[in-house]
């Protein structure tokens, strides 16, 4: 290993081997021109790493940048292809711009554990494995840009998804419009951070006056609902008329009274409620021991042991004695990111034992 390797400048390379930098400890940056491909393993666990400059580079490879707990900077303009477990474990990543990916292995992005956002720019990627974002922060979001194609809002694949405008970088709200009377949605609009909404036509109903809207609209900051507001059209009240007296003297005709119409008031559309999803907790072994790397203890070994070590290294579930034991397949003491990547490869064939 280059143990005292601290940058990197490599203008004319285009393809960067396996394993080219992995456990370079001291690297701090790394600048790369012309890279077009880097092969799996390639810098990894280089946990010093904070920056690495590759507008040309299209795939990288599996694990390419496995526990590099240090990245905060990466250009990935050009970038079509992310392999299997590609960022795993980079704890200091808080956002991730994606120009034109079209692939993204499983786990690629996972236990990445301060990413808030994921902005795409183009369609929405043909392939998109399990778990991409799994334990990311929790207020995680894909943004994606307006116009494009394939995505689905409030969710895309299992994740919070809303629109942006990738000019500004702001995000669009949903403003949903409602019939106070009916409670139905009349329509709802995409408004950018910031701005205000314009209102749609209220509807007409017989024997009511549309009064107006119960909110302004202004600075849309998050989702909102506004409703139009009606109150009951009054019936005009008929005149008196005094019949004449034959007395010279008249007594006065009281003047009737008319009660004032009450205004209907309206029900408040209640709102729904999300029942809390319950977080999955370990179940504990019962067998006294298990082969290493199956800590579900259903004699497989997969991407399912690989996310109970995630979730155990994230400090979201505590494992038994035998799973903690099964999980240490590097044999260093603890349970970590570094034993997940070593299950995922056995599951996938790329090594046979531990």
């Amino acid at each position: 290993y280059c143990i005292a390797l601290t940058e990197i400048d490599l203008p004319s390379v285009e393809t960067l081997d396996e394993n080219a930098f992995s456990n370079c400890a001291a690297l701090v940056s790394a600048k790369m021109a012309n890279v077009i491909t880097i092969e799996k393993d390639a810098f990894y666990n280089c946990d010093m790493l904070m920056s690495v400059e590759m507008p040309n580079v299209q795939t990288i490879g599996n694990s390419a940048f496995v526990s590099c707990d240090s990245l905060t900077v990466i250009d990935m303009t050009s970038v079509t292809s992310i392999g299997t477990m590609t960022f795993t474990g980079c704890t200091a990543l808080t956002n991730v711009e994606l120009h034109n990916v079209q692939s993204v292995g499983g786990l690629a992005f996972s236990n990445c554990t301060a990413l808030s956002g994921a902005y795409f720019y183009s369609d929405a990627p043909t392939d998109f494995g399990y778990g991409v974002f799994e334990l990311c922060a929790a207020d995680f979001t894909i943004y994606y840009a307006k116009g494009t194609q394939g995505w689905t809002s409030p969710m895309w694949n299992g994740y919070p998804a809303r629109m942006f405008n990738p000019e500004t970088g702001n995000a669009y709200y949903t403003v949903t419009f409602v019939d106070g009377l009916t409670h139905n949605t009349i329509t709802t609009s995409d408004v950018e951070h910031g701005s205000d909404v314009v209102f749609p036509e209220a509807p007409e109903h017989e024997g009511y006056t549309f009064i107006g809207w119960d909110d302004l609209g202004h600075c849309i900051m998050e989702d909102r609902t506004i409703t139009a507001q009606y109150e009951e059209t009054a019936e005009p009240t008929p005149t008196p008329t005094t019949e004449p007296t034959p007395t010279p003297t008249t007594e006065p005709t009281p003047t009737p009274t008319t009660e004032p119409t009450p205004t209907p008031t309206q029900e408040p559309t209640p709102t729904p409620t999300t029942e809390p999803t319950p977080t999955p907790t370990s179940t504990p072994s019962t067998e006294p021991d298990l082969p290493t790397g199956d800590l579900s203890g259903d004699g497989k070994i997969n991407t399912s042991d690989a996310v109970f070590v995630l979730k155990a290294a994230a400090g979201m579930m505590e494992l038994n004695e035998a799973q903690t034991k099964a999980g240490d397949c590097n044999g260093d003491g603890k349970v970590n990111t570094s034993d997940a990547v070593l299950i995922l490869k056995y599951a996938a064939g790329m090594i046979t034992e531990f």
